[in-house]
């Protein structure tokens, strides 16, 4: 049985604002052995600005 962990980074602390400016997620067998990874970075949509503390979390510019 595999085991997919998963990570979503936004840009707002807030759950009703903001958008997902990162998603990345582990594949892990039944023994917590990775076996595949992804990461992916996601544009923000166009005049969004994002709270600096975000930035800074995200170690982002």
């Amino acid at each position: 049985m595999n085991l997919v962990i998963w990570d979503i980074e936004s840009s707002s602390a807030s759950t009703d604002f903001g958008s997902i400016i990162e998603i990345g997620g582990i594949l892990v067998d039944e023994n917590f052995k990775e076996k595949d990874r992804f990461n992916f970075r996601c544009r923000l949509p166009e005049g969004e600005i994002p709270q600096a503390m975000a930035l800074i979390v995200n170690k982002t510019s």
